[in-house]
């Protein structure tokens, strides 16, 4: 019976590790074109999630972004919308210790600003006796993962129901 949930604990982490590579491996390329006098070229790195303004004068750039809007009127004059902070819907998959154990689970944020977050979550875990628990944490803040290969991964700090500390990491979807 051991054995067994040892091979169920690598498939998953296997799965979870497939998936994060797989989806570092898909990259766009951006067009270098020249940029016209008086234009501009808008760049949204949703990867890193920073936009670029592009001008004659310079570049002017937003880390931390989320949603942005772009839109145009009949003369031809754009404007853009990136707000850094919010409130947001996104959910995802954690791994975190509480109550003195790893646990599994899921999170939602729901509060962001630039590159950090206000999310809560539930997991189960097994106790002492091997029967399962639930665990709960009403409030972390999280820091989303700067590299490449990292944009929906965040990690978190934050208290369970308990008030004791817990840290881990959440893989958005």
């Amino acid at each position: 019976m051991n054995g067994n949930k040892y091979i169920l604990g690598s498939a998953i982490v296997g799965i979870l590790l497939a998936f994060l590579v797989a989806h570092s491996c898909y990259r766009r390329k951006i067009e270098k074109a020249p940029l016209k006098e008086g234009g501009r070229k808008i760049i949204i790195d949703t990867r890193s999630r920073t936009l670029t303004i592009e001008t004659p004068e310079g570049k002017q750039r937003k880390h931390g972004v989320r949603k942005i809007v772009i839109t145009e009127d009949k003369e031809g004059h754009s404007s853009v919308l990136a707000p850094t902070w919010g409130l947001t819907f996104e959910p995802g998959f954690s791994g975190f210790v509480a109550y003195g154990s790893p646990n599994v689970g899921l999170d939602l944020q729901w509060l962001y600003w630039k590159q950090f977050g206000l999310s809560t979550g539930t997991g189960i875990y097994k106790k002492e006796d091997e029967s399962l628990g639930i665990s709960f944490y009403p409030l972390a803040i999280n820091y989303n993962l700067p590299f490449l290969f990292t944009p929906n991964t965040n990690i978190f700090v934050g208290i369970d129901s308990n008030y004791q500390p817990i840290g881990g990491f959440s893989v958005k979807w």
